[in-house]
């Protein structure tokens, strides 16, 4: 399915009320609600609900909005509106509504969980309402995203596989709707593998210089200043790559290239160096041929390819093969000459495939290989370019087009608070995910204008095999920035889930423990029921006995487990697996191998072990104290 980028405000014409609102709804108890439409300027809006009448007027733009407050708690209700037309609503609810936002985790279907049939077969609760967010992008903000409110019912909560409703948020309801018996509404908006930016607005990214050229390219593009994706790429290559502006690509002659044994970075000395490289290759040829196919392999990130100085392609994704038909024209008897343009913005980079993948091709005959032969040139650091243009139809991830598309319209329908399982597709920017997941927190406050209405986060699962020793960890620290997060954003919370992972899925099927976690956090702090433990330990300090570090946790009553997951070091920074006792509510570490040890770390890997329970059976976060609040933050 294509999802083109939007750069209208919304579909004409606008529709009377936000489609937001329809039968089988929810409203929020217990404070004013909002219901908007659009009609005609200056014309008076009736709403009426269980004999409470609210009126309000069109703006000259025909926007109308009026505020009214619910009835008691439960319904069913009939809600009406009237002006220059007339809307009626049927069995509508009063209670509780959450937002439940993120990637594929929070996006998983009910139906493709664990026991998932069994799940769907007995989701038949009509005090529960769904209502999904349809998945469009957008450059600006919509007025509309039309979808609609359903009762829960099977058929509408797990249809096979993703194609039902969260999950995580279906769990989630369900049991606050179980202990509390008040209607519930749940608003899914969630889009697999998107980065936490795009669902961020353009003032909630002010603070962000990282994501200002793709915002000002969405900005030029809704002013009608539109350049192709390819033409973007190419003037942005022409001012940023000294070697095409040196005319690399047309030369003929080897002066000034370095042999290399392949064309992958780790083999030329760059294993840990992003930016641009140009590698070069020589094939000999007869004569010209039709028919003949430049196979390259899979290269890490970009690449554009020229043949004899002339461009034949040019592609971004490291898991894309590139193959290339090189046109007649092109080519000439004698050597021919290959040059390879390579940008490499993160870890790996270069040639990756196998080399024997390396080749020239008629039909299907091999008519040379380019396993040997590769020269190379350094270009430029990617540290030192602006960034790289995005492709932004059909891309959910560039920022801001999810806050436009799938979280503005929602607004400002009142809501209790929002639930969020997302991380995977920042995984590797866990610092910049230390400032970025507060400022989404802010923006959607901002957005709602409710206050700082609960949001609760659900940390990352495990994922890959295990590891044997101590390492550093991009989603540990991408971990460490949520649980940050939760601990310094007021009205948050955290459900850890290292302990209900799968090595083998990035989308475990034990979705219900994840809602189940998340409830208990909103039951505990929105619902009154203080007698909930809603949190395993969370790490508050440490202190050093010899050498032992004793560490000390909040909601560590009953602690318990295997301490497996426990790594310490001294000032070398050297970490080995540590051992690790219970006692009372500390846990106290030591090794051998560590004499005078500064330093210990609890469950710091993808997947690591997680073995640290409280009384409640609720697992520890993982953490670390050579860098927590206060040391060194933000030293990357």
């Amino acid at each position: 399915m294509l999802y083109p980028l939007l750069m209208a405000e919304g579909p004409s014409p606008l529709p009377f009320v936000s489609p937001l609102f329809s039968d089988h709804m929810v409203v929020q108890r217990d404070r004013p609600n909002t219901i908007w439409g659009w009609g005609r300027p200056g014309e008076t809006i009736e709403v009426t609900i269980a004999n409470q009448r609210t009126t309000g007027k069109a703006n000259q733009a025909g926007r109308w909005v009026v505020r009214f407050n619910p009835p008691s708690v439960g319904g069913p209700y009939t809600l009406r509106v009237t002006g220059s037309q007339t809307a009626e609503f049927k069995d509508v609810l009063v209670g509780d509504v959450w937002f439940c936002s993120g990637q594929s985790n929070m996006e998983m279907g009910l139906g493709a969980v664990q026991n998932g049939p069994q799940e769907v077969a007995a989701a038949n609760h009509p005090q529960i309402r769904l209502y999904s967010v349809p998945k469009v992008l957008s450059a600006r903000p919509l007025e509309v995203n039309p979808g609609t409110w359903s009762v829960c019912t099977p058929a509408n909560a797990g249809k096979d596989g993703w194609g039902g409703f969260s999950a995580v948020g279906y769990f989630f309801g369900r049991e606050i709707h179980q202990q509390t018996k008040v209607p519930i509404g749940l608003i899914q908006s969630a889009w697999g593998g998107t980065i936490a930016e795009a669902w961020v607005s353009q003032p909630g990214l002010e603070l962000f210089p990282e994501f200002h050229p793709v915002i000002k390219q969405l900005e030029e593009e809704v002013a009608g200043a539109r350049r192709t994706y390819e033409q973007r790429v190419a003037a942005w290559y022409q001012t940023n790559d000294s070697g095409e502006k040196a005319g690399w690509q047309m030369e003929r002659a080897a002066t000034g290239w370095t042999p290399a044994s392949s064309a992958n970075f780790a083999d030329i000395g760059l294993a840990n160096w992003d930016g641009i490289v140009w590698f070069r290759n020589t094939f000999n040829l007869d004569g010209p041929s039709d028919d003949l196919i430049l196979e390259l392999g899979m290269i890490d990130d970009a690449d554009t390819v020229w043949v004899n100085g002339v461009q034949v392609g040019q592609t971004w994704g490291y898991d894309t093969l590139r193959r290339y038909a090189i046109p007649r024209s092109a080519l000439r008897s004698g050597e021919n000459v290959v040059h390879v343009r390579v940008l490499d913005t993160t870890q790996g980079g270069g040639l990756w495939s196998d080399p024997s993948v390396l080749r020239l091709v008629a039909g299907s005959r091999s008519v040379q290989s380019l396993a040997q032969g590769w020269q190379f040139r350094k270009g430029v650091s990617f540290a030192s370019l602006p960034a790289f243009p995005l492709r932004t139809e059909n891309n959910p991830n560039v920022p801001t087009v999810l806050s436009n598309a799938m979280v503005a319209p929602v607004t400002p329908f009142a809501i209790r608070g929002a639930i969020w399982y997302q991380g995977e597709s920042n995984g590797n920017r866990g610092y910049q995910y230390r400032t970025l997941l507060p400022a989404l927190i802010a923006d959607w406050r901002r957005m709602w204008d409710q206050g700082d209405f609960p949001f609760y986060i659900v940390q990352l699962a495990p994922w890959q095999a295990r590891v044997h020793e101590p390492r550093e960890s991009d989603w540990a620290e991408l971990r460490e920035a949520q649980l940050m997060t939760a601990l310094r954003v007021p009205n948050s919370g955290i459900a850890v889930t290292t302990d209900i992972g799968d090595a083998d899925d990035i989308h475990p099927a034990n979705k219900k423990d994840v809602g189940l976690r998340l409830a208990r956090i909103a039951l505990a702090k929105d619902y009154g029921r203080s007698e909930i433990v809603y949190s395993g330990p969370i790490y508050t300090g440490m202190t050093k006995s010899g050498g032992v570090i004793r560490l000390k946790f909040d909601h560590a009553k009953g602690l318990r487990g295997d301490l497996s997951g426990f790594a310490i070091a001294g000032a070398d920074r050297k970490f080995v697996w540590a051992n690790a006792r219970i006692m009372g509510e500390e846990v106290w570490v030591n090794s051998p191998k560590v004499a005078d040890p500064v330093a210990v770390r609890f469950g710091w890997d993808i997947n690591p072990a997680s073995g640290l329970f409280n009384e409640a059976g609720l697992p520890a976060s993982p953490f670390r104290t050579d860098d927590w609040p206060g040391l060194s933050v933000g030293r990357k």
